[in-house]
């Protein structure tokens, strides 16, 4: 599997974020979304250091 930088992973996730938060007009539905992109863009992180 090709390994993709954590801030790209986290930035995709503020933006799917906010984006789904605009779409659904459910706040918390984004803050989900942006909270898993961050998680794996911090298991990524720490897998990459590893």
């Amino acid at each position: 599997m090709a390994r993709v930088p954590g801030a790209v992973v986290a930035a995709s996730g503020l933006v799917g974020g906010y984006g789904v938060a605009r779409w659904t007009k459910k706040r918390q539905l984004g803050g989900a979304v942006l909270a898993g992109a961050v998680a794996l863009a911090a298991w990524a992180v720490a897998d990459r250091q590893a």
